[in-house]
């Protein structure tokens, strides 16, 4: 074969299905596997019905959301229409629904929750925002910087 069998694509009436999203953690073996290593069974039971319910919320509700955030980025308005500096932050509201899940879901509580072993608590945590991520819009930024801040707090009180 020489270099100009590859000059030009194929062209034609090429297309393909888009990806179907799963439940992250019902279809994640490895994420499963390892919970039920680390974690104690009881704590395992609970973290994985977690788990499972969030997944399904990501799949009928975050995944949308996400997609719509990415369409509409963040964007700062420098000034109003009589020329004043203003600099304000205009998000799409699917942004504002996503902080409001990340909250409802407790995506930065469950590492402080002090129920539960500081260890497992923070296991669960990184589970629930490694499957939050790629659904997020990047909403998860924010909540790693929150999470920084209320950690430094927890150390200094």
């Amino acid at each position: 074969m020489s270099s100009s069998d590859y000059k030009h694509a194929k062209t034609g009436k090429f297309t393909q299905p888009s990806p179907i999203l799963e439940n992250p953690f019902t279809s994640d073996p490895i994420l499963s596997r390892a919970l039920k290593r680390l974690l104690p069974q009881q704590e395992y039971v609970k973290v994985s019905n977690d788990l499972t319910k969030f997944g399904e919320r990501i799949v009928n509700e975050v995944d949308k959301l996400g997609n719509d955030a990415e369409i509409q980025p963040p964007q700062i308005q420098q000034f109003d229409a009589w020329g004043n500096r203003i600099d304000k932050l205009i998000v799409a509201p699917a942004w504002n629904r996503l902080k409001e899940i990340s909250a409802e879901e407790g995506l930065i509580a469950i590492g402080y929750d002090k129920s539960v072993d500081p260890e497992y608590r923070r296991l669960h945590q990184m589970s629930k925002l490694y499957m939050f991520h790629p659904a997020s819009g990047l909403v998860t930024c924010p909540l790693a910087m929150t999470d920084g801040a209320a950690k430094t707090i927890s150390v200094i009180i």
